[in-house]
């Protein structure tokens, strides 16, 4: 082979060579493909062709429901990204065949054209003025302005705009003509907009008609940012000065979806709203709603997703470096299931093989190379891996440290066989809270078709590839349960292999970490049954493995320990029975007692204002059937709102409309006591 020959394949395998984000995957257009959300894509991709018809004359909303810095961003920019031909990839595991597919929104060129896609953030609709009856068209208006103006900053809100007008413009788009329909040049207010009768709803239809010239039949717009204001501040948001939801708007977006009369002024528009929590289980509540729009909850990253993509990307030779077996996992792990930290996680690991082969030294293995990174990179250190977790455990033994340090970074269970004593003598330490630092596993191969029975043996139902559990809304899948499972013995050379925790317990936890979902620890629960029984520890003489301990995994993974702190409150099997139970005992009575529901709302917001948990609030009898609470002796001892009234008294009611408001009003008129009594 000529060395010219050689120079040109060499830039050829430069050019198609995959880089990982080394900020996340956050920008626009979308530096990488977009992989997982196989619920979100079949919903989406079958709500368009079923809302996309001459005879459909509504806008329609669309909403993702999910937590801050989980991706929904990163989902409402894929959209446009199909739109404008600018996607990286959406890599979706096909659920018939179980393949991952580079899968596309759009079958046709046509149907692809017949959208313009914008976007635009909730602050910017948001406005003292605003109302149900112009809500949807104020979104509209506002983001066509950088079309209409030219105007296009470095916001990835100015650069798909951007990208809109370069698509149109050697079409005849002129930004006048836009400018014009809007009447831009009248400079009507935020106040006219919304109040003034069909003037709004007049500037956008103006608007769309030029925008039809250019073979436009739909406008899709992705509202980003719907976060309340006590959301925000629990994700360390409470300083950003963007506007959020608050009650009143809440309300708001739920009356404009309700009222076809306004959303039928706009045949054309299709919103994507990106929802926090609170925001969706407002909207699902409001059952009116349940037909006018459609509702996904954002779904976890699934490991086999990420660990097939990558294999993928090896396969077409697009990777710098062959990874050992196990070190994508062990990555994926720490980086919390969250995409875009792991693609961070890779750059600098990439980084390090690149030092490590231009200075001619081998690979080390995985547990080495995270001690290697953590060294090299501050936000691996500061943001991912705890290192001074293993610093906590219980010995002196420097060596002991160095095999600790190896296990753990590593990730996932080792076999017990050829494994050194200084890797066994971990079992007998425990962390600076007295947690094992590290378990035993056990090597099994699971039936499919047992653990279909497994499942619906303990009350799942199914609904085609889906399993659901009764009080709980979101489905299960049960083949990306499994298949998560699978990347935890990633490095056994068995097909199908599975290594599961010695204890109920940790099986309950490492199904969390593996597959977080809200039904995944009843799927836990069904499947130990299953195939062991009502024994909740197994015997060490089934143990073929030995990895770290999921108490462990929590203290040493940041981005993990963040997200899972709320959801796996009890470590110890006994306390998560007794909750459970309690859970199912505060359902079955429900029925009977039917202000139990709000009783058990008030009591947690009593607590919040609280210090002291030892006690149990008194519920106030009342003739006009209200949920109240008053405080027991000792109870809210730090309220300062008490102070009001000579005997420290306050209620606590909830109240559902203004007739139980009224009747709350005459039973605090019947008190005869002297003071104040303050009421919330």
């Amino acid at each position: 082979m000529s060395d010219k020959t050689s120079v040109t394949s060499h830039l050829a395998s430069l050019a198609k060579q995959h880089n990982w984000a080394a900020t996340g995957v956050s920008d626009y257009p979308p530096q990488d493909p977009l992989v997982g959300q196989g619920l979100f894509f079949e919903r989406y991709k079958t709500f368009i062709h079923t809302v996309d018809r001459d005879e459909d004359k509504f806008a329609h909303v669309f909403a993702i429901e999910g937590e801050w810095g989980r991706g929904k961003s990163r989902l409402g920019h894929e959209l446009i990204a199909q739109i404008n031909e600018c996607s990286q990839g959406w890599f979706v595991r096909d659920s018939k065949t179980g393949q991952l597919n580079d899968a596309q929104l759009f079958n046709k060129e046509e149907d692809r054209d017949g959208y313009l896609g914008l976007y635009i953030r909730y602050s910017q609709v948001a406005s003292e003025y605003q109302n149900a009856n112009n809500w949807f068209g104020f979104g509209v208006y506002k983001a066509l302005l950088p079309l209409a103006t030219e105007t296009f900053d470095d916001s990835i809100q100015g650069g798909i705009a951007k990208q809109a007008f370069n698509r149109y413009r050697g079409f005849g788009f002129d930004s006048a003509q836009l400018a014009q329909a809007l009447e831009l040049d009248k400079k009507h207010s935020t106040q006219a907009l919304y109040e003034e009768p069909g003037l709004l709803t007049r500037l956008v239809n103006q608007a769309f008609e030029y925008l039809e010239q250019f073979g436009i039949k739909h406008v899709l717009l992705v509202l980003d940012e719907l976060e309340t204001i006590a959301e925000a501040a629990s994700f360390g948001l409470e300083d950003d000065d963007t506007k959020r939801l608050d009650g009143q708007a809440i309300r708001l977006i739920g009356r404009a979806i309700k009222e076809e009369d306004h959303r039928r002024n706009f045949p054309w528009l299709r919103y994507v709203a990106l929802c926090s929590p609170l925001l969706g289980q407002q909207m699902r509540e409001v059952k009116s709603n349940a037909r006018r729009f459609e509702l996904v909850q954002l779904e976890h990253n699934a490991f086999a997703d990420v660990s097939d993509y990558v294999k993928r990307l090896n396969a077409d030779r697009k990777l710098r470096h062959t990874y050992p077996a196990g070190l994508v996992e062990a990555a994926y792990t720490m980086s919390g299931a969250n995409f875009g930290w792991f693609n961070v996680i890779m750059s600098n690991v990439d980084v390090v093989l690149d030092e490590l082969t231009n200075a001619g030294q081998p690979v080390p293995p995985n547990g080495e190379l995270f001690d290697i990174l953590i060294r090299k990179s501050g936000r691996v250190s500061e943001h991912v891996l705890d290192h001074h977790a293993i610093d906590g455990i219980n010995t002196l033994n420097r060596d002991l440290l160095a095999e600790a340090r190896t296990l753990l970074f590593g990730q996932l269970p080792v076999a017990l066989e050829g494994c050194s004593a200084l890797t066994k003598a971990l079992l007998d330490h425990q962390n600076e809270d007295n947690e094992p630092v590290a378990s035993l596993y056990r090597k099994v191969k699971w039936d499919p078709l047992e653990c279909r029975q497994a499942l619906k043996e303990y009350k799942f139902i199914r609904d085609k590839e889906e399993w659901s559990y009764p009080s709980i809304e979101q489905p299960i899948s049960l083949n990306a349960l499994l298949q998560n499972l699978q990347t935890f013995a990633i490095n056994e050379s068995e097909e199908d292999s599975l290594l599961i925790p010695l204890s109920l317990g940790e099986f309950r936890h490492l199904i969390n970490l593996l597959y977080n979902h809200p039904a995944a620890e009843y799927a836990a629960e069904a499947l130990w049954r299953k195939f062991f029984g009502d024994d909740k520890e197994l015997s060490e003489a089934f143990a073929t493995h030995i990895g770290p301990s999921i108490a462990m995994l929590l203290k040493l993974d940041l981005r993990y320990r963040s997200q899972q702190s709320n959801s796996m409150i009890f470590l110890d099997t006994e306390h998560a029975d007794t909750h459970s139970q309690g859970v199912t005992a505060w359902e079955a009575a429900l029925p009977k007692e039917p202000l139990l529901r709000n009783i058990t709302r008030l009591t947690g917001i009593y607590r919040l204002l609280d210090n002291n948990w030892g006690y149990q609030p008194v519920v106030y009898s009342n003739v006009s059937d209200l949920a109240i609470i008053q405080p027991a002796r000792g109870g809210l001892q730090s309220c300062e709102g008490l102070r009001l009234h000579p005997n420290n008294q306050v209620w606590f009611a909830w109240v559902n409309n203004n007739d139980e408001l009224n009747s709350l009003h005459r039973e605090v008129t019947a008190q005869r006591a002297s003071g104040r009594l303050p009421v919330m």
